[in-house]
């Protein structure tokens, strides 16, 4: 395992794992032409997350905090839309570039899956913090510019 178990880290990934399995089966989309979902996926990736057998936006998480950190710095870059992720290891990228700058960002996080939606408002809400989150097509969405567009997965 890739993280200790003891640390905060940790622990919240593994009440991530739990909380993937649980939504995954009744929250992940079917597929119109297979009628297959991402459940195995999602409820899943967690675990792999945990055993660091993935390559995970954390794995590039010196890469994110310098890249991030650095449109931290500068004003105007606070509304960030994060497009695509497996769960909240890119939001918590974003989070931790902006929270060693003392930035607080404005995210909006967008996935065709509401599993991955669901489980950004969990991690939001286990952190005290604030986001915004839509399930959908990307190439659907229709908002205000943003400053900087992530994705992972």
């Amino acid at each position: 395992m890739r993280k200790h178990a003891e640390t905060p880290e940790a622990t919240l990934l593994i009440e991530c794992a739990a909380e993937a399995r649980r939504l995954a089966p009744d929250h992940c989309a079917r597929d119109l032409h297979t009628s297959e979902t991402c459940a195995w996926y999602h409820g899943f990736w967690p675990y792999l997350r945990a055993l660091g057998i993935v390559t995970t936006p954390e794995t590039h998480r010196a890469f994110y905090a310098e890249t991030f950190g650095g449109l931290a710095r500068e004003p105007g870059f606070r509304r960030i839309l994060i497009s695509g992720s497996a769960d909240f290891n890119m939001l918590e990228q974003v989070y931790a570039a902006f929270d060693a700058v003392g930035a607080t960002p404005e995210i909006v996080f967008v996935d065709r899956c509401p599993t991955s939606t669901a489980l950004a408002d969990w991690y939001a809400a286990r952190t005290g913090r604030r986001i915004e989150t839509h399930a959908g097509d990307i190439l659907a969405f229709d908002a205000a510019p943003f400053d900087l567009i992530c994705t992972h997965s």
